[in-house]
């Protein structure tokens, strides 16, 4: 049996790392692997010597390799025949300097990899003398895919998304308006002072190590069910997705993020931010951009809510591009290629 390692930060609230860690579960499990998590980097030497992974898969965040110790571990392991990737982004904002200078000092891995495009990583790849991989966000195979219609979900447009402060503009500039102008549905944390109150029981559970209680606020922070996603896109006339965004609008990281792969993979029809990497996956006929004036957004909205076998066709070259290249079965394929493991038959 092949077995993994994700080794990640807390997974159990409705933020984007729940969505991405489930669907790389998916797609290694639906692949042959027994999947397992480790939100602990002091238990993944005993984790590994039970388990004997093929892979061990880290996120910088929470794999402190400024620690010798961990060091020597992951050394142990990749001499045994376990390959192991580190999930990186750089600068390490908010991360501590030693961590930083461990990177640059030794090779803890055998695939530096993340979401962010290569154009964005060349800083990472000359101050640390490491070659770097994106691995793109994918779909989840389990509730991501075309179903039939659902009237609780026949909104005209909709968002699921979180209130970041990095979509600001998004926010007051575009949410604002179509929730004057049509039938709006709006999912997600932050939007609600229900939600609110639920994240912050979450955190003060967490730091006062109750994970058990934190768990349970966070289950009522989930918008909708994970097996109504696909119901909401294919209901809704079109989806909104926007990237986070640096308070002049930019976008220095280049990433595409896993609500592009999604909507299209359930069937829905998407407007969405033009982010630099976007035609690398999707072409101009598959998913419509609308730049970063509002009249753009509000102009778009109204088209295509009123051309609906323009909608439809777009639409449907975009699911079709998603199911056959952008699912997490895809990306634990080039995984397997880039580390010369398994097999992507």
């Amino acid at each position: 049996m092949k077995r993994i390692i994700f080794n990640c930060p807390y997974i159990h609230g409705p933020g984007a790392i729940k969505w991405i860690v489930d669907s790389w579960k998916e797609g290694f499990v639906r692949k042959g692997y027994e999947f397992h998590v480790c939100q602990n980097d002091r238990e993944l030497a005993t984790m590994w010597a039970g388990l004997s992974p093929q892979i061990i898969y880290c996120d910088i965040v929470s794999t402190k390799i400024e620690g010798q110790a961990l060091r020597s571990f992951l050394a142990q392991a990749r001499a045994a025949g376990t390959k192991v990737c580190l999930n990186v982004f750089w600068p390490l904002a908010a991360q501590p300097e030693a961590r930083a200078e461990a990177l640059r000092r030794f090779d803890v891995a055998d695939l530096y990899c993340g979401e962010r495009e290569p154009d964005s990583m060349t800083a990472f790849e000359s101050d640390c003398g490491k070659h770097y991989v994106t691995l793109p966000q994918s779909a989840n195979p389990r509730f991501h895919f075309p179903t039939q219609p659902d009237r609780r979900y026949a909104y005209d447009v909709v968002y699921l998304g979180a209130k970041l402060p990095h979509k600001r503009w998004f926010n007051e500039n575009i949410i604002l308006p179509l929730q004057k102008k049509c039938r709006l549905g709006l999912f997600g944390p932050g939007w609600t002072w229900r939600d609110n109150s639920l994240r912050v029981a979450s955190k003060l559970a967490r730091l006062a190590k109750f994970p058990a209680w934190a768990r349970v606020f966070d289950r009522f922070r989930i918008p909708i069910p994970e097996e109504d996603e696909n119901k909401l896109y294919c209901s809704s006339k079109i989806a909104l997705n926007f990237h986070e965004r640096e308070p002049d609008n930019s976008q220095p990281h280049h990433i595409v993020n896993q609500r592009t792969f999604k909507i299209a993979a359930c069937g829905g029809f998407q407007i969405v931010d033009p982010v630099r990497a976007l035609p690398r996956y999707f072409g101009e006929d598959e998913i419509v951009t609308a730049a970063l004036e509002p009249h753009e957004w509000l102009d778009k909205t109204a088209y295509y809510l009123a051309h609906e076998e323009e909608r439809r066709a777009i639409q449907e070259r975009a699911t079709a591009r998603a199911l056959r290249e952008h699912m997490s079965t895809h990306r634990v394929e080039l995984l397997e290629r880039l580390l010369g493991v398994g097999s992507s038959s």
